[in-house]
């Protein structure tokens, strides 16, 4: 889809014919177009037909928004720094922006390098990363608060469909950021010592992820105050399943464990909470709690299997 050269951002459309604005650099062209982002239903993109820029009949609203990639947001051409009414920050994202990545035709061909794209931007609403059908080689990834998003979403194709294999020794991927979810798609270990964690107060939903643990470690953690709603997940092959350490764990649908010693764990003052879960284990040897089928070692666990 082509993309508009949005030339500037701000808030108001009062700003369009406020003169005092176009100082300290900022000067007005016929077909400049600008970006409305917080003034309710004037929301928009706007083009100037014609000078004076302080004529209102001189301004046409073109669209209510619009869709982009990486190549064209890091060439707009925004504001100077340090000029009121327009945004200087050119770090600015859409609502709903989508960020392809695919092994061709995408935007990037690796999550890394989507994930590094993204440091530094911020958006009031959510943004997107697809993650084609196909396995991609992935290192270790922080995900973490230089990312200012009114949601952040990590999506494959389907569990069996996206594979990203890690090549990380620590965790696969650490969420240190609020408002996340990722889903449909599977994560390898290798020999990271966890797939997944949230830590540092950060929140993550995560639905329909499979985990494939090397055999000495962890499929998902909660850490350090996190939150995390797990949902119809599968991990295989680990020590610990998913475990709360420090952090609240909410499961939620069917979870499938298979060749594990422990199936979740609870400790550091941790919180489990399952909720009317359907589980499915299979070789998992380790199960002190015969009601739960959890390990407890200084933590909270409420609710129960279905």
């Amino acid at each position: 889809m082509a993309i508009l050269p949005i030339s500037f951002i701000t808030e108001k459309k009062a700003d369009l014919i406020n003169a005092n604005i176009y100082t300290g650099g900022i000067k007005a062209y016929a077909g400049m177009i600008v970006y409305v982002v917080g003034d309710g239903d004037n929301n928009g993109l706007y083009t100037l037909d014609s000078l004076p820029v302080t004529t209102a009949e001189n301004w046409t609203k073109t669209g209510s928004g619009i869709v982009t990639n990486h190549a064209n947001l890091s060439n707009l051409d925004f504001a100077s720094s340090g000029h009121t009414g327009f945004m200087s920050d050119a770090n600015y994202l859409p609502n709903d922006t989508v960020i392809e990545v695919a092994s061709s035709g995408g935007d990037f061909t690796t999550l890394a390098d989507a994930i590094s794209f993204l440091n530094g931007k911020w958006s009031n609403g959510a943004v997107y990363i697809n993650i084609q059908a196909g396995t991609y080689s992935m290192p270790h990834l922080l995900i973490k608060p230089v990312f200012n998003f009114g949601k952040f979403i990590i999506r494959g194709e389907g569990i069996d469909e996206t594979i990203l294999s890690s090549t990380a020794n620590n965790e696969a991927i650490l969420f240190n950021e609020t408002n996340c979810t990722m889903y449909d798609l599977t994560i390898k270990a290798n020999n990271a010592d966890s797939c997944i964690r949230a830590d540092d107060m950060s929140s993550l939903n995560i639905k329909n992820i499979k985990c494939d643990v090397k055999s000495s470690g962890i499929g998902i953690v909660s850490s350090n105050n996190s939150r995390m709603n797990i949902n119809n997940c599968t991990l295989i092959n680990g020590k610990f399943g998913a475990v709360a350490s420090g952090g609240m764990v909410t499961l939620l649908g069917t979870f499938t464990v298979s060749d594990f010693t422990t199936a979740v764990m609870v400790n550091q003052g941790g919180y489990f909470q399952i909720r009317q879960v359907t589980k499915v284990f299979t070789n998992v040897t380790n199960q002190t709690s015969q009601t739960l089928g959890v390990a407890n070692s200084n933590g909270f666990i409420s609710g129960y299997w279905s």
